[in-house]
């Protein structure tokens, strides 16, 4: 995944509880027309195409996880700490911030 600015991760975070275009505008005092622009280059940093893809990169990047949907009941689970590698030694992870 491509870096995110540190903009980008602010309205990534935003979206992740649940604010609308309109809302980030207004706690980060810019246009609603810049917020859309700064979505847009974040949806193809993570590639996502939705609001919950974005916010599902988010929050692997910043808590260094991954989630996956369990087949037995479809709800989200935390699969991987992306922190440490498969022998349980440290890694240096930050997928959203240059």
């Amino acid at each position: 995944m491509k870096l995110l600015t540190e903009r980008e991760e602010e309205i990534a975070m935003l979206i992740f509880l649940g604010k609308s275009n309109k809302e980030i505008a207004e706690v980060l005092f810019i246009s609603i027309d810049t917020v859309k622009t700064h979505i847009q280059k974040a949806f193809e940093k993570t590639q996502s195409k939705s609001r919950t893809d974005l916010s599902r990169a988010w929050l692997e990047c910043t808590f260094n996880v991954q989630f996956r949907r369990s087949p037995s009941d479809n709800k989200l689970k935390i699969i991987r700490n992306l922190n440490t590698t498969k022998h349980g030694e440290e890694r240096n992870y930050n997928c959203l911030q240059s």
